[in-house]
């Protein structure tokens, strides 16, 4: 997986003006997420689902949109980007 992305979301701050689309996921500095992603080439990304496709990990935990997933969803998600990558 890759440490540092670029993403792209609607909504943003610029001289403390915030403009925020509904739906659009939030990201904070230092945050820990999975993140489902669209694969433009080149970057930027895009969040597939919007906030549906963005996961916090908080305190061993894994959150998104205030729902608590098992931690062996992760291993699911390997497992299937490895079954599509050997596929290929």
């Amino acid at each position: 997986f890759t440490p540092n992305i670029t993403i792209k979301v609607l909504g943003g701050e610029v001289d403390k003006i915030r403009m925020e689309a509904s739906g659009a996921p939030i990201f904070q500095v230092g945050e820990h997420v999975l993140v489902f992603l669209k694969n433009p080439a080149p970057e930027p990304f895009g969040v597939v689902g919007w906030s549906e496709g963005k996961y916090t990990f908080s305190n061993e935990r894994l959150l998104s949109r205030g729902v608590e997933f098992p931690m062996s969803f992760i291993q699911q998600v390997k497992k299937i980007v490895q079954q599509r990558q050997e596929s290929k």
